[in-house]
């Protein structure tokens, strides 16, 4: 009787525990995602800060003397 108890506690507990894996698991699959489209943003608004400095150098020294930088 005493055992039966013990055991049914334990089986409790591991499916509490298996739940909750299961949880962490999803949650973490979520995560990744979020982060992933959040990564995506942040190297949009880098290319986007590239682009923004390449022109506003084209304007200020014109296109023949940024040739002229670059070499």
């Amino acid at each position: 009787m005493i055992m039966e108890k013990r055991l049914t506690k334990v089986e409790r507990t591991i499916d509490l525990l298996d739940h909750r894996i299961t949880e962490n698991e999803d949650q973490s699959d979520l995560l990744e995602t979020r982060l992933a489209t959040i990564e995506k943003s942040l190297l949009s608004i880098k290319h986007t800060i590239y682009g923004a400095a390449g022109i506003l150098i084209l304007m200020e020294f014109g296109i023949l003397e940024t040739l002229n930088l670059i070499k």
